[in-house]
């Protein structure tokens, strides 16, 4: 069924691409004679000539021969072929142009062979457009031309034009002679091209060539310049004012902008561009964005209609229907995990070269569980052929090349799972863009001029100790990840403390850290004056304990004290705080378990008793996951397993059991966690970021028994298990907050070097949107590796600004890379979108380079801004305080509970100010290995005034203030009739509470 490609039609270009041999077509059989006459014995032994000189490759004799070939005789075409062939093998790509235009130009039957050799040269000459024109007439008279379509998928896919590109790949499987990168390429659309050098080479001969600008535009969106990508998109319109694929790459990329811009560009839209997939998933983006969840679930079935193999679509599609409230049908989640797992086992089918049997096989079964046989059966040939051994490509063979032919789709109709929308979508599309006409932005809040937001760095007398062994190249898994760093008042004075987990002694080849008791964790008491004391001695904290990593603080047995969980490779520690400034280890009210690689903690009440629980973020495991080094550089998590995570259930009197060894856990490579509070009575969610696996969005589920409890893993349906492609990412930082304040808390999620930070966006109760590419963190982020990561409002303009900690995890300055990295920070201008402030306006701290890890945030002076606090490897961990000058007012929200948990995690805050409002609530997890200051901040920008606040208790009870003061701290005690107000400058209060 498959048709072999003509390999003796074929050499292989500069791109190891095949190509044509002109000299094995054309010249083997003389054309028939074009022109009446006879040719005289010159010509003929001047074509002999040439011919001769072609075949032992004296290429400038063999064209000037031929080239010398009488316009007038009947051999002139012929000649011409030569010529041209010779040209081009000398690399006179300009010369052969001419030779081959001539020929294009005439009625000579060699004129579809000079077509196609004139796109040929016009690809040499880095002409992409013209040479896409030339290959597209020979397929209007050679339909069955491959190498035009295997050079036309390459083409239109570099310039981002994937739903063009399709046929051609689906032309080459059914040819049987599409190659393991066009397989995998067609398998998954969505996938970028990467043209490398090629694209370089193009831009540097042809920079204006319109192909080699929208594979520039792809390139740009690759590296996360989206306003690079829209500028020349916008430019190229304006030439190709009605190209569809144009119009829908950038409405992709302003898919959440504002109203006015994606109505201009909907209008834009010619008539013909219903009928392209693109176009109605721009159209669901846009409606979901606008919380419009029904019109949204039209269009994206629309989209899916047109392209059912539309990865992004159908995942957005899920989403969408959560949303609005109702379960998605199985089916649809089922068939969106499919193509989103397809296009992982493709990477790994890449990573691995083809030779990976198992990853291609994975393949192939997905291919055929989506009802694309054509690619089924073109996989498992191929498999075939790499493993000649292997019995089961021949069992699908067998199964499904009976059923290939002609009318075969590239997805079955029986197989599509989408049906088509209920009503016209076109026409509510219509109506929905005139109700989005005019709509403006979320209202500011009146500020003074923009504040040069600075920080001033106090180094504390704390170094972490990862482990590392100076005289060994490479880093060990454990030796990347640093510590982190929590706030807590431990002795209740008021000023927010810190403790930081240490690390340790380990020597090479060892599987277990070496208990030197050089080290200890470190706890600085704060002094006031900006003086910070380490009193890890006195306070209890003079032994070693296992290789510390993150920390959690919170009220575990409801006392008034903040108590400490320590993450460990190893045993974790809980330390219970006795209230006379000593810590006792506890450790022992843990349930017995086994040791683990844990690299984050939290403390909140999960279950919904009032009794706080613990979580545990476990990371890796497997043979040697401490001691391996892979070639001489760190080691990828790929090459371990994940390590199944821990639910500790309190018993209400300060022991703990495990209750749960959770499924949706396994294999989840957890690094940092935020507990997300929802609506009360709802019960929080935990959000877990995953290095290089899905992300976890864990819901919690309640029997009747408070212990009964199990975790139903979210994150698919609810838009945060991927990114926008629906790719997993080496995802380690979380940030949670409200940035576009529309009353809902969104995330910020730091990734790996090359794949940007990922900014979710909340849309209702239960959907998240990656809002990365709208929101300016995709450029500065791409090149870093991101780790702990805070919102705050530096300012107190009203928006939640943004800090993060980077840092490699092995040296790479040896090939041209980084090592140490400096940390960012980013000023939100409003409605989620974000600038960075260059490092010399923000302090020294984020002039220098260092391994960022840990980061946590609190008011460590009492000033009413928001300081932090960063562990770092190698070098002293920092207090960064914020020194911003402004005259905007704010206002801290202090809640404890009493019904609910003491430390009232879940909480959730409303502030009402003029027309705006402003909601916070009190989280735990907080992050990569770090815990915050539990008290809810709210800048209020140039208002000094508070119209009122709603606090909405974990227990179902609300708090409704009315017109509190500001420009201090409110403590708010669930149940009690009064508030209890302190302002910065010391002044004490008490207000009514409702």
């Amino acid at each position: 069924m498959f048709q072999e490609r003509n390999s003796a039609k074929h050499s292989l270009n500069s791109q190891g691409r095949p190509r044509r041999r002109l000299g094995e077509v054309c010249f083997l059989c003389i054309s028939l004679i074009v022109i009446c006459g006879c040719s005289s014995p010159d010509d003929e032994q001047l074509l002999n000539q040439a011919r001769d000189a072609l075949s032992i490759r004296d290429y400038k004799s063999a064209e000037d021969l031929a080239a010398s070939v009488s316009q007038a005789s009947p051999l002139r075409f012929d000649a011409l072929m030569i010529a041209g062939e010779a040209a081009m093998r000398g690399r006179n790509f300009e010369g052969a142009r001419g030779y081959f235009q001539t020929v294009a130009d005439s009625p000579s039957s060699q004129t579809l062979d000079a077509r196609f050799y004139l796109a040929e040269v016009l690809r040499e000459l880095k002409l992409l457009s013209e040479a896409v024109a030339q290959y597209q007439r020979v397929l209007k008279d050679e339909p069955l031309n491959i190498a035009c379509h295997e050079r036309l998928a390459f083409l239109e896919s570099m310039a981002g034009r994937r739903w063009e590109s399709e046929n051609h790949y689906f032309a080459l499987v059914q040819s049987g002679s599409a190659t393991l990168q066009e397989l995998a390429l067609f398998a998954d659309l969505d996938r970028p091209i990467e043209p490398g050098e090629y694209l370089d080479k193009c831009i540097a001969v042809a920079p204006d060539d319109r192909y080699v600008r929208l594979a520039t535009a792809q390139s740009a969106i690759a590296s996360g310049d989206r306003s690079a990508a829209v500028e020349i998109l916008r430019e190229e319109l304006v030439q190709f004012p009605d190209d569809v694929s144009t119009l829908s790459a950038l409405g992709v990329l302003i898919s959440e902008s504002s109203d006015g811009e994606l109505v201009a560009w909907n209008e834009s839209l010619p008539e013909h561009a219903e009928s392209h997939p693109d176009v109605w998933y721009v159209r669901g983006r846009w409606a979901s964005h606008s919380k419009e969840f029904s019109l949204a679930e039209d269009c994206l079935l629309k989209a899916l209609e047109l392209a059912p193999q539309h990865r992004q679509a159908m995942y957005l599609l899920i989403q969408t229907i959560t949303a609005s409230g109702e379960p998605p049908d199985p089916e649809l989640v089922q068939r969106s995990e499919a193509l989103l797992l397809l296009s992982q086992q493709v990477d790994h089918v890449l990573r691995s070269d083809g030779k990976s049997e198992e990853s291609v096989r994975s393949v192939v079964e997905l291919l055929e569980s989506t009802g694309r046989i054509w690619e089924t059966c073109a996989w498992s040939v191929y498999a075939k052929k790499q493993f000649p051994a292997a019995i089961w490509p021949d069992e699908f063979l067998a199964e499904y090349g009976p059923l290939l032919d002609d009318d075969l789709d590239v997805v079955s109709e029986e197989s599509r799972v989408v049906a088509a929308p209920s009503d016209d979508p076109a026409k509510r599309f219509a109506s929905f863009v005139e109700s989005r006409r005019g709509v403006e932005s979320s209202s500011s809040l009146p500020s003074v001029a923009a504040s040069a937001i600075q920080f001033e760095e106090l180094p504390l007398d704390f170094i972490y100790e990862n482990g590392a062994d100076d005289a060994t190249s490479g880093a060990r898994m454990f030796e990347q990840t640093g510590g982190g760093v929590g706030v807590l008042d431990f002795d209740c004075d008021g000023r927010m403390d810190l403790f930081f987990p240490q690390g340790g002694d380990w020597p090479t080849g060892h599987s277990v850290p070496q208990n030197t008791g050089r080290l200890t964790d470190a706890i600085f008491r704060n002094l006031g004056s900006d003086e910070f004391r380490n009193v890890a001695d006195a306070a209890g904290f003079s032994a070693e304990r296992d290789f510390g990593q993150g920390v959690a603080i919170g009220d575990f047995d409801q006392d008034g004290f903040a108590d400490i969980y320590v993450a460990n490779v190893g045993k974790n520690a809980l330390y219970w705080n006795a209230g006379d400034g000593t810590f006792l280890d506890v450790s022992e009210q843990l349930a017995e378990r086994e040791s683990k690689w844990t690299a984050s903690v939290a403390i909140a009440d999960l279950n919904g008793d009032s009794n706080p629980d613990l979580f545990d973020v476990n990371y890796l495991e497997g043979p040697r996951v401490y001691e391996l080094i892979c070639q001489g550089k760190a080691c990828s998590p790929s090459v371990f397993e994940g390590a199944a995570d821990d639910l500790l259930i309190s018993n209400g009197s300060g022991e703990f059991e495990t209750c749960l060894k959770s499924e949706v856990s396994e294999q989840s490579k957890g690094l940092g966690i935020v507990v997300i509070p929802e609506t009360p009575p709802e019960l929080p969610s935990l959000f877990i970021a995953c290095d290089q696996v899905a992300n976890q969005l864990l819901e919690v589920k309640v029997g009747s028994d408070a212990k009964d409890v199990r975790l139903e893993n979210r994150a698919l349906v609810s838009g945060v298990a991927f990114n926008h492609d629906g790719l997993a990412m080496a995802c380690m930082g979380v940030a949670l907050g409200d940035v576009n304040r529309d009353g809902t808390e969104d995330l910020l999620v730091t990734n790996f070097e090359d794949e940007f930070n990922t900014l979710y966006l909340r849309h209702g109760e239960r959907m998240f949107v990656d809002s990365t590419r709208y929101s300016g963190l995709m450029s500065p982020s791409f090149p870093k590796v991101g780790w702990g990561t805070q919102f705050l409002d530096a300012d107190h303009d009203g928006w939640l600004d943004l800090i993060v900690a980077n840092g490699h995890v092995d040296d790479y300055r040896d090939t041209g890379g980084e090592f140490a990295m400096n940390p960012q920070f980013f000023r939100n201008v409003g409605d989620g979108r974000f600038e960075e402030i260059p490092a010399e306006m923000t302090g020294e701290f984020f002039k220098r380079k260092q391994l960022g890890r840990g980061l946590a945030v609190g008011d460590f002076n009492q000033d009413g801004l928001r300081d932090a606090a960063v562990s770092l490897i190698h070098s002293n961990a920092s207090i960064l305080l914020n020194t911003t000058e402004n005259h905007n007012h704010h206002l801290n929200v202090k809640l404890v509970g009493v019904q609910s948990s003491r430390d009232a995690v879940g909480a959730r805050v409303i502030v009402k100010v003029n027309d705006v409002k402003l909601s916070g609530s009190v989280t735990a997890g907080d992050g990569y290995m770090a815990s915050n200051e539990k008290s809810v901040n709210f800048g209020l920008g140039n208002y000094s005034e508070i119209e009122s606040i709603v606090i909405h208790w974990p227990s179902g009870l609300v708090t409704e203030i009315d017109s509190p003061p500001v420009d201090g701290t409110l403590l708010v005690i669930e149940s009690d009739a009064n508030c209890y107000f302190q302002s910065v400058d010391g002044e004490a209060k008490t207000v009514s509470c409702d």
